[in-house]
């Protein structure tokens, strides 16, 4: 199984590329990275912008359909990557907790999704996508659908119970994501208090 990182957002709400803010020293993604490269075969990080990437010894891909959000770099990441099943996640998801992910992976098989639910949220960039996604997502992508939940009707999915995700994630801290400078004032005190 692999692991593939979305890092194509535009970042409107950041003056600067967030998957490059720091933490302690070490970029956002380098955080993730580092988080999910033990648990799988390739990680893979998908991009508009290869080059800002290149220094990071992971693969790097370009986003085959650009500006579609995280729909296109999914499509994108899950057609380049070799594994039927793919774990997809953000690049500004510094708190990803490693039991989670792999009570993902224990209950994937058999599902197109693997998908955290909790209080009537669904949770798409820490989850598991199989290639039997890639037709559904390619349909709402000529559709002008961009909405990554857009094609979950179309394919067979798991939902994972808030109960579950508790007993990995008490503070479920795992879905937490950078988009604000407030977010990473709010980051850099979670990871003093780690």
């Amino acid at each position: 199984m692999n692991a593939i990182i979305l890092a194509g957002g535009k970042n409107e709400r950041m003056a600067k590329e967030k998957a490059f803010l720091k933490l302690e020293g070490k970029s956002i993604i380098e955080i993730v990275i580092e988080k999910v490269q033990p648990l799988f075969e390739e990680v893979i990080v998908v991009t508009n912008f290869p080059k800002k990437y290149k220094h990071l010894k992971v693969r790097i891909v370009k986003d085959t359909i650009p500006h579609c959000g995280p729909l296109g770099g999914l499509y994108s990441g899950l057609k380049e990557s070799k594994s039927h099943y793919n774990f997809v996640t953000g690049c500004d998801m510094p708190f990803l907790k490693i039991l989670l992910i792999k009570h993902l992976i224990d209950n994937c098989r058999g599902n197109d999704i693997t998908i955290p639910k909790f209080d009537g949220f669904l949770e798409p960039l820490c989850a598991i996508y199989s290639k039997n996604c890639l037709k559904a997502i390619k349909e709402e992508l000529n559709e002008n659908n961009f909405a990554i939940r857009s094609f979950f009707n179309k394919v067979r999915v798991k939902y994972i119970p808030k109960k579950d995700l508790l007993r990995f994630d008490l503070d479920l801290i795992s879905f937490f994501n950078i988009n604000t400078p407030k977010d990473i004032a709010k980051a850099e005190k979670l990871f003093k208090g780690k």
